[in-house]
């Protein structure tokens, strides 16, 4: 079983005025169909926002000085998060509640597996469970938080955004051992202030 990486998010919100940052590097590329992890390494990031390059982040140390000196903007946006891939399961997740960027593209991957509608079993795929719950668009990939919750009896079956779940019925009298949860995926919320 392969755990995703551990990587920090450095958000760079100011933009007017400045220009582009020069140093670049390949956003994290979408899913691929061998299931592979589209690497790992710290980014600045999101690279959809306008004005913001997604930077390799020991790059970016002098320009966030820079930056904060310039605009008196003294806190940096930093969120741990971990990189998923279609395959990856929410019982992967380290902690209870985790930040997680997903690759575009899941909705393709059929055989990543999905039980549940709303609350998901946690042998499902986190990233095609996110893009059933439409907290997650299948195109453009993105951040979500995703919150594991205690296992349940029932995870009802649908088809939504593309992505169908199926209905699984845990029986009672054979609880599988182990942590094995449930979880819920919500859009991730930039938080912004001083």
């Amino acid at each position: 079983m392969m755990f995703p990486t551990k990587v920090t998010l450095i958000l760079i919100i100011i933009t007017v005025g400045f220009p582009p940052l020069s140093v670049q590097s390949d956003r994290p590329t979408d899913a691929r169909p061998d299931g592979a992890s589209p690497g790992a390494m710290r980014y600045v990031f999101p690279a959809w926002l306008p004005g913001v390059t997604v930077t390799p982040a020991e790059d970016v140390q002098f320009l966030m000085e820079s930056l904060a000196r310039a605009t008196n903007f003294r806190k940096n946006l930093v969120t741990d998060f971990e990189v998923a891939d279609c395959y990856t399961k929410g019982d992967d997740m380290p902690e209870y509640t985790t930040n997680v960027y997903c690759p575009a593209g899941c909705a393709a991957h059929r055989k990543a597996s999905v039980w549940g509608a709303g609350t998901y079993n946690g042998a499902s795929s986190l990233c095609r469970a996110a893009v059933h719950s439409g907290n997650l668009p299948n195109a453009a990939g993105g951040l979500v938080t995703m919150e594991k919750r205690p296992l349940a009896m029932l995870y009802p079956g649908s088809t939504k955004n593309g992505v169908k779940s199926s209905l699984l019925v845990i029986n009672s009298k054979r609880i599988p051992k182990g942590d094995v949860k449930s979880f819920v995926v919500s859009r991730y919320r930039y938080e912004f202030g001083k």
